[in-house]
């Protein structure tokens, strides 16, 4: 589970690393996030929902974690008009963060339990799964997005 939580930082730091500004400012198509929306999104899902979460889940006992509709934020907070790579620089300084947080932790805390708005009764460990299953998802959208704005990518 860590190593995926290592290789999403890793993946868009070598994906981005030499683009443009107006590669990071490019919107595919209508209604579709660029490469800053993206980079925004994971910064404050990470800052704001991730960590708080983690933390609760090894500070309370059976804490419960509200659902969270984070999709709206791009708008609410302009991502648009944003530094694509200043978020994404601090999506990966929260990840590390996040990361320290899971590595320094006894190995029983995997099983800490908390009770999800959604998903009902969890784990830390599946937490952490669905988290890297958005790592996931958001990679894939990153390499549609050059695809779709950079043909030879």
């Amino acid at each position: 589970m860590i190593a995926i939580l290592y290789s999403t930082p890793a993946a868009l730091d070598s994906l981005s690393r030499d683009l443009s500004e107006a590669v990071w400012s490019t919107i595919p198509q209508p209604g579709e996030w660029g490469l800053t929306e993206i980079a925004c999104h994971l910064r404050d899902v990470e800052q704001e929902v991730n960590l708080t979460r983690v933390r609760r889940m090894l500070g309370e006992i059976n804490p419960f974690l509200s659902g969270e509709d984070t999709d709206p934020w791009a708008e609410v907070r302009g991502y648009h008009y944003q530094d694509g790579p200043e978020a994404l620089r601090q999506f990966i300084a929260a990840r590390m963060e996040l990361i320290a947080l899971l590595e320094s932790m006894p190995p029983d805390c995997w099983q800490a339990p908390a009770r999800h708005a959604i998903f009902g009764p969890t784990t830390l460990l599946e937490v952490v799964s669905i988290l890297a299953a958005h790592d996931r998802v958001h990679i894939q959208q990153v390499h549609q997005v050059m695809k779709a704005i950079l043909p030879q990518a």
